[in-house]
């Protein structure tokens, strides 16, 4: 496992305006159990920023980098404490997870069908997120896959 040491921040600008994303410290964290094989997070990242004039939150946890690499990434709406679930809406007021597993999209991305998140913490004052998320998930092709036990800690930034 790649050991992280501070907190590196880096400003991106997207289609939906400035965006910045902090990579986690060694710190933060990020796991699931996907299909009954641990998924342990090298590295995160996370952010929160408006779309369209609302709050939304990304976290991702990443094993490996560039194409090929497997992660987790997930976006809610409104981020606050409480339980949330997973699909449904637009994109603008739901909760979304994915799961890649590899650099073909068709076969290796798998997309939460049900599932929640719940936000166990989330502190403006520090820019820390943290909480747990399950669910079940499809590829394009239909293959079904399991998360469960998820859980997270990460460090954010807002713009």
């Amino acid at each position: 496992m790649r050991a992280l040491t501070g907190i590196v921040s880096i400003a991106t600008m997207s289609l939906i305006g400035p965006m910045a994303t902090v990579m986690a410290a060694d710190t933060d964290h990020l796991t699931a159990s996907i299909d009954g094989k641990t998924f342990t997070a090298e590295w995160t990242e996370a952010s929160q920023f408006a779309m369209a004039g609302k709050s939304m939150l990304n976290f991702n946890g990443h094993i490996g980098t560039g194409i090929g690499s497997r992660f987790i990434n997930c976006q809610l709406a409104a981020p606050k404490p409480g339980s949330f679930p997973i699909g449904g809406g637009s994109m603008l007021a739901r909760t979304s997870c994915s799961y890649t597993a590899g650099a073909d999209l068709m076969a290796d991305k798998y997309r939460f069908k049900s599932g929640s998140i719940t936000i166990t913490r989330l502190d403006a004052a520090s820019s820390d997120v943290s909480g747990t998320f399950s669910g079940s998930a499809a590829n394009g092709a239909g293959q079904p896959l399991t998360i469960a036990d998820g859980s997270f800690d990460i460090h954010y930034t807002s713009k």
